[in-house]
């Protein structure tokens, strides 16, 4: 008896299947979209047979086999949300379906999620919500089917919103609603053509390629042109400041040179004669503005009128050494003295 029951479960099964898939063309027009949600509700028809029989352990009894038939017309729901929305009249006004075929599924599965999306979630998630409540009551019926809607609900709105929508972006119709049936002359030129469109499409996405890796070359290249630019710059106005500081420090030692200078020449008016020097074979007196010469000896001299004198008088002998002050007048500067015309007195 359950044998039998099994395969009747399975029969009607398929027959819903089909009868879903006929329903499908009809709202799509488009054997492709018609395809992917059957298929997606396949998906759903067996993780519910696995719960029932695997991870909850019941055995198959009526109360499965009406879930899992009548369940089938619940879990379409969803996917057939989205497929009609991505093969909606309303998303020409969004797209060129003159472009690539990857850009127009691109925006075509934006707008299905966009437009119903939302909508699908909480109605998930508020039947969700109602289902939990019978999992806690008593009777074994009511148990089983809160669990089996919680579970259909929570695997149909998984399916439509994550699996489904990354297959019409891989191979989802680009001109939905151009059904063999509907279209046989169209749609028979459109296989036909479909491997030239395919190579148009290839060469197409590689010259658009090669453009994108020539437009960043040529960023790359203006970025290291910039940075170039910036260095060269930067170290333009470190030379100018160095120049600059070396410029300064001149001048700064200029000026320091000409204050000591002016400092060491007022030194020298204040101070007048400053040295007397004799040595052997020569007598020498040093002193601001004049210089005097006797035999082998010189005399630097202040100017004329300077007088010193050193006691006790006496004559300097051709190498004799002797210190002491010199009394000169009238005397010219750069004059020669005759020998003997000086008088030093030493102490």
């Amino acid at each position: 008896a359950q044998s039998a029951l099994i395969r009747s479960t399975i029969v009607t099964i398929a027959i819903v299947v089909g009868l879903a898939l006929l329903g499908m063309l009809i709202f799509t027009k488009d054997s492709k979209l018609s395809s992917l949600v059957v298929g997606s509700t396949l998906i759903v028809v067996f993780a519910l047979t696995w719960f029932i029989v695997v991870v909850m352990g019941w055995p198959i009894g009526p109360i499965e086999v009406i879930a899992l038939i009548v369940f089938i017309g619940y879990a379409v729901t969803y996917s057939l949300h989205i497929a009609h929305r991505y093969g909606s009249s309303d998303v020409q006004q969004e797209l060129t379906l003159s472009g690539d075929s990857s850009d127009i599924r691109f925006l075509r599965t934006v707008f299905a999620l966009g437009s119903i999306g939302r909508a699908a979630l909480g109605s998930a998630v508020t039947t969700a919500g109602c289902s939990i409540f019978l999992v806690f009551c008593t009777l074994t019926i009511f148990k089983k089917l809160g669990g089996v809607v919680l579970v259909v609900t929570v695997m149909s709105i998984a399916v439509a919103l994550i699996p489904l929508p990354a297959a019409l972006l891989w191979f989802g119709p680009v001109r939905p609603g151009r059904c063999f049936c509907f279209y046989p002359t169209e749609t028979y030129e459109n296989l036909m053509n479909s491997r030239e469109k395919y190579v148009q499409d290839l060469e197409k996405r590689k010259e658009q390629q090669a453009k994108q890796r020539e437009e960043r070359a040529e960023i790359k290249k203006q970025e290291s042109e910039r940075k170039q630019r910036e260095k060269e710059e930067e170290e333009e106005r470190k030379r100018k400041e160095k120049e600059e500081e070396e410029e300064r420090k001149k001048k700064e030692a200029k000026e320091k040179a000409k204050q000591l200078s002016a400092k060491a020449k007022a030194a020298k008016a204040k101070a007048g004669p400053q040295k007397i020097r004799t040595g052997s074979g020569e007598s020498s007196v040093e002193a601001e503005g004049l210089r005097t010469r006797t035999g082998s000896s010189e005399a630097a001299l202040p100017s004329p009128g300077l007088k010193a004198s050193a006691p006790p008088a006496r004559r300097i002998s051709g190498n004799e050494h002797t210190s002491g002050r010199i009394s000169a007048t009238g005397l010219e500067v750069g004059e020669e003295i005759p020998s003997g015309a000086i008088q030093v007195s030493g102490r």
